[in-house]
């Protein structure tokens, strides 16, 4: 009762929960409660948009995970993330080369020196997408062609072109993961 007053006199409001009804679970399986809410005050609300709450499943945990939604906000179109380690990549310098000798504009040079930029960025972009894009599931997919390239060579032996494979599989590998570290460096800085 004292906290409903405490709740009522600040002007906060309990958040109704989407997903599941309860945040800690006791390890008998048998008592459950709604432990953990979020109070909100009409100012943010009307400041963020209508707000939903969900109830995540918990994995080890006897308690759930919360998360807090809201109306999103269009922030315009998303900046673009130069990754410094694609200056690394075989085709990256060539690529621009390429595609920059290719481009042809009349003008004041500063004109031709912002179109030419604009859309280098368009191809610099969508080539990070096709090369690096999705780099989570790549990787796992050369974990795995990795294992069975192993599996083969422990039942039967390896010819010289599976040898020169593995040697790529690892090769790509270690490049997809130094480029996903490099990503989570720059973005931590």
């Amino acid at each position: 009762v004292e906290f409903q007053a405490f709740v009522n006199s600040m002007e906060l409001e309990d958040i109704p929960v989407l997903g599941r009804k309860f945040t800690w679970f006791h390890p008998n399986g048998r008592s459950m409660s709604r432990i953990y809410r979020i109070f909100l005050s009409d100012d943010w609300i009307s400041q963020w948009g209508n707000p939903s709450l969900w109830i995540l499943p918990r994995v080890v945990s006897d308690h759930c995970p919360l998360v807090l939604r809201y109306n999103s906000v269009d922030w315009g179109p998303r900046p673009f993330r130069f990754n410094n380690h694609w200056l690394l990549h075989k085709d990256f310098k060539s690529l621009v080369e390429e595609w920059w000798r290719s481009q042809s504009y009349s003008g004041w040079m500063g004109f031709v020196l912002k179109e030419k930029v604009n859309g280098l960025k368009g191809v610099i972009k969508a080539w990070g997408k096709e090369v690096y894009g999705a780099i989570d599931s790549k990787i796992r997919l050369l974990v795995e062609d990795i294992k069975d390239v192993d599996l083969k060579g422990e039942l039967l032996g390896l010819s010289e072109e599976e040898v020169a494979n593995k040697k790529l599989f690892f090769f790509e590998l270690w490049h997809l993961l130094k480029s996903k570290e490099s990503m989570i460096v720059q973005r931590g800085c």
